[in-house]
């Protein structure tokens, strides 16, 4: 595991923390894009046991999350009223350093929860640029109804009148994990056994023992995700992501972001209605929201490593 830095396109320029895992031989490389309130040495079992299969794995810390910030008071606050921007241009960002350091290379990209909608919003923002990766992994993603999107967006804009962005409400963080799929798991971390995380309980308590996990959230940054999720779900937008980029959509079939499958199948069935050719959709039955902490986890490491090495360019493998 090695640490390097770059400076985030937010307006204060902030230094995002960023990781990389290096097998001795480079087949392939991943660059993953993480959730809300985690950050990138969380995947340090995952990024391993890719290495093993020889693909180099690379991952950096969102403006307001891990080691990209300030102090640990600032976990959560992002300063910025452009979240969803900021995000997908550092993401950009990103791929263009693992590009240069994998000069022909075969370069995919994986996002899961929150960073599932920025993988969504980057693929859709940076037209030919995106033809530079050979692959997207969407996990953990979902289908958002607009209609309540924008009634959060119109509520945050409200509260912003009366508060400052960087307040942190637990309103809205309700609001967030409001749907009926989340009602029967436990949102807190006191019964690890019935989390919405995992079946993982080892995993579960971890998270919630972790500062770098368990801190709110500012306006701005769930202004940030409905945006992206409310652009995401917009067909023109889906249409502009080049037919050839092969898509994995994968989560747990039990995952409340995803309706329990639901809103994963909706996703999955906008991008072949967009016309991109090489789309293909894998729920683990009875999985939670985080399939790579799951209990049947290295299952999906082995499927996500076969995936990415099954798409290489012929001349690559």
């Amino acid at each position: 595991m090695e640490f390097y830095t770059f400076l985030s396109t937010d307006d204060r320029h902030t230094e995002i923390h960023a990781v990389k895992w290096i097998p001795e031989k480079v087949k392939a490389a991943l660059i993953i894009t993480h959730g809300i309130q985690e950050y990138s040495e969380r995947y340090d079992e995952f990024a391993r046991f890719l290495n093993d299969y020889n693909i180099a794995v690379y991952a950096h810390d969102h403006i307001g999350h891990g080691e990209s910030v300030a102090s640990e008071e600032e976990l959560g606050t992002f300063h910025s009223h452009k979240v969803d921007e900021v995000m997908t241009a550092d993401l950009y960002q990103q791929m263009n350093i693992v590009i240069k350091e994998n000069p022909g290379i075969p370069v995919f990209m994986l996002g899961h929860s929150m960073g599932s909608y920025v993988l969504r919003k980057f693929l859709s923002d940076y037209g030919k640029d995106v033809e530079k990766i050979k692959g997207a992994i969407i996990m953990g993603t979902g289908t958002e109804n607009n209609l309540s999107i924008r009634a959060g967006l119109r509520l945050i804009k409200g509260m912003k009148r009366i508060k400052n962005s960087d307040y942190k409400s637990r309103t809205i963080a309700k609001m967030a994990f409001s749907r009926r799929e989340y009602k029967g798991y436990d949102m807190t971390g006191e019964d690890p056994e019935n989390s919405w995380l995992s079946k993982n309980v080892k995993s579960v308590k971890k998270y919630y023992s972790d500062p770098k996990d368990t801190y709110e959230v500012s306006l701005d940054g769930y202004e940030g995700l409905m945006k992206m999720t409310l652009l995401d779900n917009m067909r023109k937008r889906i249409k502009r992501i080049p037919k050839n980029l092969p898509i994995l959509f994968v989560s747990g079939s039990e995952d409340p972001v995803g309706a329990n499958g639901k809103g994963v199948k909706a996703a999955y069935k906008k991008f072949v209605k967009a016309g991109i050719k090489d789309v293909t959709l894998k729920l683990y039955k009875g999985d939670r929201h985080e399939i790579l902490n799951e209990l049947d986890r290295h299952d999906v490491y082995e499927d996500i490593a076969l995936w990415i090495l099954s798409h290489k360019r012929d001349e690559e493998i």
